[in-house]
């Protein structure tokens, strides 16, 4: 376990019961060390999101063991977890689910300002990362002014603000065109290995495979080998 930032054992979940039951993720096993990037890949309904909700805490397995940075995040009472996705988890998703009320900046301080943060402190935070992710000159845009590929690097931004143990992407490039999500996932998986995060990105976009260490095919709710 010391070695692993994640350790999921023999995780299984079912829906329903009887002759509706299905199952969409059946006894998947997976470690993952500190400052990994793993793709998960396969096709619709092999049970990827599912997958990916149960690793943020979002979906309690029906079955199996789900250990993240000391936790045992399948077995915590759900009071637990609000403050648990907050401190441990970064999350970013395909279609940005930036506030459009709030500027790049106040987007990011503002999860930062959740974690009890002071608001200064939090903004310098959110200033530094957004910088990083070459957004220094759109820190006062609000959503609506920023293209797809700043919009995603804010959503980035917002996931590493309270140095997550681990960073979940879902489809992180589905409304990004070639280029601009390429560019944008080399630059995840340059301050993910920087900072020493674990990445685990579900997407079916086989153009991103070059910046994982690990790439895993998800298919009826198993994995299965991709050779």
């Amino acid at each position: 376990m010391a070695t692993s930032t994640l350790e999921i054992s023999h995780v299984t979940k079912r829906y329903g019961s009887g002759a509706t039951e299905v199952v969409a993720v059946k006894d998947v096993s997976l470690s993952v060390a500190p400052g990994e990037i793993v793709l998960i890949m396969g096709p619709s309904g092999s049970g990827k999101t599912t997958l990916l909700s149960m690793l943020g805490a979002l979906l309690k397995p029906t079955e199996g063991d789900i250990h993240l940075n000391g936790y045992v995040i399948s077995a915590l009472k759900e009071d637990r977890l609000p403050e648990i996705r907050l401190r441990q988890f970064g999350f970013i998703f395909q279609d940005f689910n930036l506030l459009s009320a709030l500027t790049a900046l106040e987007n990011v301080a503002l999860v930062a300002e959740l974690a009890g943060v002071k608001s200064s402190v939090a903004q310098k935070k959110a200033s530094l990362l957004l910088t990083d992710l070459g957004l220094g000159e759109r820190l006062d845009f609000l959503p609506e002014k920023l293209s797809g590929g700043e919009k995603q690097r804010v959503a980035i931004a917002r996931a590493l603000v309270n140095s997550p143990t681990l960073v979940l992407a879902d489809e992180p490039t589905a409304n990004l065109d070639s280029k601009i999500g390429h560019e944008i996932m080399h630059l995840l998986r340059a301050i993910a290995k920087e900072q020493g995060r674990s990445v685990v990105i579900v997407s079916h976009d086989q153009r991103i495979k070059d910046i994982a260490d690990r790439v895993l095919w998800l298919e009826d709710g198993q994995f299965k080998d991709i050779d």
